[in-house]
This record gives C-alpha cells, structure tokens and sequence, in this order.
C-alpha cells in the first residue's frame, strides 16, 4: 500500500472539501437572509428527501463496482451501468408518482407541492451521477475524481444561487439542480462511452446486487441518522425551527472533514490491500489515520465552538445566532464520533460484511428516531442534537468494534493528552487576543489558532521520530 499516495490523494481531496463546504455555506445567507430561515429548512428537507431517495434508489450498485473493478476489468462497468441506468428510471419514476398521489408530499411548503417534479428528476440523475464520479474511484484515479465532483459542485453552486438570487424561488432552485445533474451525467457518459466498454453480461447481475443490495438498509439507516432529527423538528417544531437546527447542523459538520478528505481514496485502497490478504498494511494505515485524526479533532473542535456564535452571525439571521449558538458543541460532540466512524466502514466493505453494516446501521437509526421523538417535544432543538450525539457515538463505537476483529487497531493516548494541553493554551492565548469584530475574528483567530496549537505540540513533543521520518519521506 502506497502511503505518499494515499496522503497525495487526501490533499487533492481536501480542496474539493473545501469547496463543498463553501458552496453549503453560500446557500445559508441566500436562502435564510433572502428568503426565509423557514424556507432554509424546508430546502435542506427537500434535499435530504432527494438525498435517501438517490442512495436507497441507486442500490449502492456503484459499490460493486469500486469492489470488482479492480479484478474483473471493464466488464464489470457495462454490467453495473446497466443496473444503474435502470435503477434511475425508476427512482425518479417512484418520486413523481409518489408526488402526485400524495397531496401532503412536503406537509409544510405549499411551493414544493409544485417542485416534486425537479427534485424526483434531480433524485434519479444523481444516481447516474454517483455512479460515474466512482468510476474514476474504481479505476483508482481519485484526483480525476475530485477534479470532475469539484467542478460539478462549483457549476451547480454557481448556478443554483443565481436562480435563487434571480427568482427568489426555491422551486427555480431545484430545477437548477436537475439541470447541472443531467448535464454532467451526458458528459461524463459521452467520456466514458467513447473507448466502446464490452457489452453487458447479465448472468453477472446477480454477483454485483448480491453485494450491493444488502447495503440498502446501511445507506437508509445512516441517512435516517443524519436527517430524522430535520423530519421531527419539522414536524414537532416547523419549519423555521428546523432552519435554526439545519444551520448550526452544518457549522458542526465542518468537523467531517478531517476525515472525510481520505474517503476518495480509502475504499478502493482497502479494497486492492484486502483483494491482497495485506491486513497488516491496512492496519499500520488506521493506526496513523485514527492517531492523526484524534490528535487534531480536539482543537478544531474547540475552535469551531469557540468561533460558534461569529460564524452563525455572519451567515444567517439574528434569530439564528439566537437558537443556534448552544447546538453547535452539542453537535460537535456527535460530530468527533461521526467523523471517525467514516473511515472505519471501508475495513467491513472490504470484507463484504454488508449486511452487519446494514444492522449496526439500522439499529442505530431507529435508536436516532426513538430518541428525537421523546428529546425533541420535551427538550426542543438541544432535545435533536443530543439524539443524534447519541446515535453517532453508539454506531462509532459498535463499528470500531467489528473492524478490530479483522485487523488490530490501537488507539494511542498520549498523543491525545499533548493534543488537550495543546488546545488548552491555544484556547488561554485567543481569550486575550484583543479583537471585537466578528469578521475579523473569524480570519484572524483561526490563523492564531493554528500557530499557537502547533507550536505548543511541537515543543512538548507531539511530533515524535517516526512522524519526523514520515515528513521527511513524504516531502
């Protein structure tokens, strides 16, 4: 297993990071500002609708294809394209019927009732879509694949806001969403079409849905898990509430990328290293993953809760700030076990333990559920992220479980209790920085941060040989 790679890859991956969470974070002012805080809820609702929808209707059959590409070549493109092309008919088919027959398909937004349309199409193009994008995952080519998602994300921002700016119509939103995906799905099947892939075999099918169909449940489970707690609020709170929830959800989210800058580039890695029987490459990569990613999740976490009330001010409402501000360390919390639980599913994938995937995930969301349906009309908004803290840290801990029966993974803890100390005088060193303003606050505190963090680990000896050795190889 090559590390400068897997670490050139997660580089390359972070700046397409970089530019999803700018594009989340420019619909906020748009649509909050704009629009409404109400109407940001009911977007990010619509979008979670369209987001089960495209990974429950696509059957994960992109999956099979990063797991057997690799050993099976090019046939099993045709084969999986197929499916997939059949699977997005029929996602999009199931919605627009399901949106005409149900007279309350969105029950708060009456302009949804209209937008059924462009979002059930949107649903079944992204199914195309995933499977494209990880083609280029399957084939190990995880720069192309950030370069071809990093320009569909910045088209699709760019001209989402302008019909939202333009219309001031979530509707127009939406059909600008279906446009730029269909779009990029001609082109990149126009690209991949050209070199003529054999043609489909379907005594094959079965090999590819027997893996890929029991992912099903885990797909749907953790989409539960990370939006049931918006559909409650929703329904117990409305939709300006869940607007206020959606908000600071996303704030707290930034900390996912810590981890998720490797996701590109971990499954199709584990995946040869396991076709290999090489666990103990796989487990020597989680150790240095999980020490690194542990090491720096506590002060990022600590300065984004430190940064909490500036950010939500600068890119929503008042009303935002109001309600928001005490739901980010709530989530954060939730969001340190979510972001390493990540990395940590691609050993079960590997291992085709889909289906105990499926139930870790399951239960876990129907635990998420049960707990928002008590916590959210009796505690409000907090009620929602203490669930989810809860459901993510349950499923973190159980899949950490599992993984550790097939390879040997050890969490080190004096690189964690440098990393406290460390984030400790960072936090005393901003306290007495002398700035009031919330923008300049929130380019000049995270620069201190960093400085002031990494000085302070280096000098009490956070970086040991081996991490010197690392750098020195890397570079």
């Amino acid at each position: 297993m090559d590390f400068r790679k897997i670490l050139s890859d997660a580089g390359f991956s972070a700046v397409g990071r970089f530019v999803a969470t700018v594009r989340g974070f420019a619909f906020v002012p748009v649509i909050t500002k704009i629009i409404g805080t109400d109407s940001y809820g009911l977007w990010v609702t619509a979008i979670a609708v369209a987001g089960i929808a495209s990974h429950v209707g696509g059957m994960y059959i992109y999956s099979s294809l990063i797991r057997y590409l690799p050993s099976d070549g090019e046939q099993v493109f045709s084969d999986t394209l197929v499916l997939t092309l059949l699977a997005s008919c029929t996602t999009t088919g199931v919605l627009l019927i399901g949106g005409a027959v149900g007279d309350n398909f969105f029950a708060e937004a009456a302009l949804l009732e209209v937008a059924f349309v462009p979002i059930a199409i949107y649903a079944g193009a992204d199914v195309l879509l995933v499977f494209l994008n990880n083609y280029l995952r399957a084939r190990q080519k995880v720069k192309h694949f950030e370069v071809v998602t990093t320009l569909e994300l910045a088209v699709e921002t760019v001209v989402v806001l302008s019909l939202l700016l333009y219309t001031g119509d979530l509707a127009a939103g939406f059909w600008g969403l279906a446009a730029t995906t269909i779009a990029y799905d001609m082109l990149l099947l126009g690209v991949f079409l050209w070199n003529r892939p054999p043609l489909p075999n379907p005594q094959n099918f079965d090999q590819y849905l027997s893996y890929s169909i029991p992912m099903i449940p885990k797909g749907f489970g953790g989409k539960m898990v990370s939006h049931a707690d918006k559909f409650l609020i929703i329904y117990f709170l409305g939709a300006t509430s869940a607007g206020t929830y959606a908000v600071a959800y996303g704030v707290s989210g930034i900390l996912t990328s810590l981890s998720g800058v490797f996701n590109s580039t971990l499954f199709p890695n584990v995946s040869s290293a396991w076709a290999k029987n090489d666990l103990d490459q796989i487990s020597v990569l989680y150790e240095r993953l999980l020490r690194w990613f542990t090491v720096l999740l506590i002060p990022a976490a600590t300065g984004i809760t430190f940064l909490a009330s500036e950010v939500l001010r600068v890119i929503s409402t008042a009303e935002v700030v109001n309600s928001g501000t005490i739901l980010v360390p709530l989530l954060l919390i939730g969001f340190s076990f979510q972001a390493a639980e990540i990395p940590l599913g691609h050993v079960l994938s590997a291992a085709e333990e889909t289906k105990l995937l499926s139930y870790i995930t399951l239960i876990t969301a129907a635990i998420n559920v049960i707990a928002n349906l008590v916590l959210i009309p009796t505690v409000g908004l907090p009620g929602a992220a203490i669930a989810t803290t809860i459901a993510f840290l349950i499923r973190t801990v159980w899949t950490y479980r599992c993984v550790t029966d097939y390879v040997d993974i050890t969490v080190e803890i004096v690189p964690v209790l440098k990393s406290v100390i460390a984030t400790g005088c960072m936090v005393a060193i901003l306290f007495v920085a002398p700035l009031t303003q919330p923008e300049w606050r929130l380019i000049v505190y995270p620069l201190i941060g960093v400085i002031a963090f990494g000085c302070v680990f280096v000098v009490i000896g956070g970086l040991e040989q081996r991490d010197w050795d690392a750098i020195n190889q890397f570079v």
